[in-house]
């Protein structure tokens, strides 16, 4: 039997399974799970062509190259994930087990920069920057259309009702601040 630190990724449906099946154990804020071997979730190794590519890797913090097509953390439908794409391939680059801590996400038909933490430590102080707005974001979108050459929204975005879907003035909103500009108009299109 092996007992499971409490720093281990692992996904909600993974936790209900194992506090439906008994071998969740709290002992005031800690909490372990006893498990054999086989039932500790190992990273699932997605199509060759949607690995990340390590784009800078810092020691503590890694950047990662999303591809589009792959969720960033495994979620219910259980495939696997840019972070199992990505431990596997530090794991390997360093030669030892790599732990990896997204700390924010993009949407799996989304591609771009995504960066982890590969400690406890980065990962907090990470997670902390982001929400507390010291991180600044950049996105580029291609959209359909003319919009003006440069705007701010500033409107709340909430849950659409379906998994992984938000909209402006969804269920419970929060407020959201997007500035765009154009950087090329296209006949039809235009890219922010």
């Amino acid at each position: 039997m092996k007992r499971m630190r409490s720093s281990a990724m692992v996904s909600k449906t993974f936790l209900r399974r194992q506090i439906a099946s008994g071998h969740l154990h709290c002992e005031g804020e800690q909490w372990s799970l006893e498990l054999e071997d086989e039932d500790i979730p190992e990273p699932m190794e997605p199509e060759a062509a949607l690995w990340p590519e390590v784009v800078d890797d810092f020691g503590a913090v890694a950047v990662l190259d999303k591809r589009a097509g792959l969720t960033t953390m495994r979620g219910r439908s259980g495939g696997p994930s840019t972070v199992d794409a990505a431990r596997l391939l530090l794991s390997k680059q360093r030669g030892r087990e790599v732990r990896v801590y997204p700390v924010h996400r993009l949407d799996r038909e989304t591609s771009g920069l995504l960066v982890v933490a590969l400690d406890l430590t980065a990962a907090r102080r990470l997670s902390e920057a982001l929400a507390t707005h010291q991180v600044r974001k950049t996105y580029w979108a291609l959209v359909q259309g003319s919009p003006p050459e440069q705007d701010t929204i500033d409107a709340p975005v909430g849950n659409a009702g379906k998994p992984g879907k938000m909209r402006v003035f969804g269920r419970s909103p929060r407020a959201a601040t997007t500035e765009f500009r154009v950087i090329e108009r296209f006949r039809t299109a235009s890219l922010l």
